[in-house]
């Protein structure tokens, strides 16, 4: 069973987003890190969602947000 379980579809065609779009996909990850800690629940789903939101931005600042 996987309550909570939040998975995004792959956009492999999609090459430039909005700013609107990527301050909510971080939004979306970084409340379910919260979440996770908040509850105590520690799991490799929220490392890995660390993972993707510092990815998010680390790309998003390169390319001059």
């Amino acid at each position: 069973m996987a309550l909570g379980l939040t998975m995004q579809l792959p956009e492999d065609d999609k090459h430039t987003y909005t700013r609107g779009y990527l301050e909510a996909m971080l939004a979306v990850l970084m409340a379910d890190v919260r979440r996770r800690i908040f509850l105590g629940h520690i799991t490799t789903g929220a490392g890995n969602d660390i993972e993707r939101a510092t990815d998010i931005a680390r790309t998003w600042f390169a390319n001059g947000a």
